[in-house]
């Protein structure tokens, strides 16, 4: 929620970074946090940046057929 609440105060068409290289952990729920930014986002007409994103979680977002993370 308080992501969220961050998110919400963004100006439009800020650029929000993502430095995903200390995830060592997860699962398909990493996936959909990360989209569900990236739709806040660009519904505020920003753009989302993800950096270093594991290669496992590359894989997973692949198979997942949103590879475009």
């Amino acid at each position: 929620a308080s992501c969220e609440a961050a998110l919400g105060k963004l100006a439009p068409a800020t650029r929000v970074e993502v430095d995903a290289a200390q995830l060592a952990t997860f699962d398909s729920t990493a996936i959909a946090v990360l989209l569900s930014l990236r739709r806040t986002v660009t519904a505020r007409q920003g753009v989302l940046d993800v950096h270093n994103l594991p290669s496992r979680l590359r894989d997973l977002a692949t198979v997942y057929g949103v590879s475009e993370l």
